[in-house]
């Protein structure tokens, strides 16, 4: 293949990926959807505890733990995710902000879901039962 074809075939491929991002992204993201979980930080939802930072920081064992835990976590610098103890899953939550309101707490968050980077991204949140 000479320069020139080498050239415009790659051209074709930038331009084609170009025009394929936004597909990409929507297909992505899914409906609106009603998400329950739990507001904790990142660190402690892969742990699935928040037992090993409370006692790194001298947070005691009761009702305030998660709160505590998550806000200092979070303060850390780990992001704020929704968290399902039932199934140990959680998503990022692009809204940190409105999450760090409700940290520790149960929520049901409204949102779309992106699949690509696991985050909800967040247009309402309540608190949950």
């Amino acid at each position: 293949m000479n320069r020139f074809t080498v050239t415009l075939t790659s051209l074709a491929l930038v331009a084609g990926a170009a025009v394929a991002t936004p597909a990409a992204r929507k297909a992505a993201t899914t409906k609106p959807h009603v998400y329950q979980g739990e507001v904790w930080d990142e660190t402690c939802a892969k742990q699935g505890t928040h037992d090993a930072m409370a006692s790194e920081a001298g947070i005691p064992p009761g009702p305030k733990m998660a709160r505590e835990g998550t806000l200092e976590c979070h303060e850390m610098g780990s992001p704020l995710v929704l968290y399902n103890p039932a199934n140990q899953r959680f998503y990022i939550l692009d809204d940190q902000d409105k999450a760090k309101t409700f940290a520790g707490e149960k929520v049901k968050v409204t949102g779309t879901l992106d699949t690509r980077t696991n985050t909800i991204h967040v247009s309402n949140i309540a608190a949950g039962s």
